[in-house]
């Protein structure tokens, strides 16, 4: 994978769960709950799809792996 590709992906991870790219791992952990339950709420009564769920959850992972670099 090249840099840009990396880079646009991790741009659309943080536009995702709407935090900026100078974010902390705590703030990223925040904001993906908080968007998780509502979420989860919208599901129950029929009105999330799963697609939006996945999103959330590539996205937090994505941004909350150590191994990987944070690229802004």
């Amino acid at each position: 994978m090249t840099n840009n590709k990396r880079k646009d992906d991790t741009r659309r991870f943080y536009a995702v769960l709407g935090v900026p790219t100078s974010a902390s791992a705590a703030e990223v952990k925040d904001k993906y709950r908080s968007l998780l339950v509502r979420a989860r709420a919208g599901l129950n009564s029929g009105h999330t799809d799963t697609l939006k769920l996945q999103q959330l959850r590539e996205a937090y992972l994505a941004l909350s792996n150590p191994e990987q670099p944070r690229a802004a």
